[in-house]
């Protein structure tokens, strides 16, 4: 079986799982700037690579959670996958460092989240599969629909 090199990031309210050639550079947690109009999701931006990169908060997005925004968290850059020259890039917040996984493609499914493992009436924002992981619902998430859905933030600000 095939392997997929994956990188496991925990945030408040679940864990999410990204290939390894989506992550860029994991940084320290540092204040962010306010994003006017931004969805509560979106806990701000910050100047990276000459690039005014949103950081978005997938347990606010796909669960609801309050935001982890302490000394411990972690800014995981991303690409965006937008295809939108504007946003190139993400910022994730993560509780911790992500951990390096070889996953099972047999292990992801895609289409709809269990309902009974989310309690939230739109499972699927921001969620393009999941995988069980350790007996825990694990996201993949939509990359291109959350950059595409921030683009115009980027683009007024």
């Amino acid at each position: 079986m095939q392997s997929l090199r994956s990188f496991l990031i925990s945030f408040r309210g679940g864990q999410g799982i990204l290939p390894g050639s989506s992550m860029i550079e994991v940084l320290p947690f540092a204040n962010p700037l306010t994003i006017d109009a931004a969805p509560g999701w979106v806990v701000g931006a910050m100047l990276w690579r000459a690039f005014n990169v949103p950081l978005v908060d997938l347990g606010g997005l796909i669960y609801g959670a309050d935001p982890d925004m302490e000394a411990h968290s972690r800014i995981v850059m991303v690409n965006a996958l937008s295809g939108h020259q504007a946003l190139p890039y993400l910022g994730l917040l993560g509780t911790d460092a992500p951990r390096l996984l070889n996953l099972d493609r047999s292990q992801i499914t895609t289409g709809e989240t269990p309902l009974e493992m989310l309690e939230k009436d739109e499972p699927n924002k921001g969620v393009l599969g999941w995988a069980v992981i350790n007996r825990k619902l694990t996201i993949v998430p939509d990359l291109p629909a959350i950059g595409t859905t921030l683009v115009p933030l980027i683009q007024h600000s």
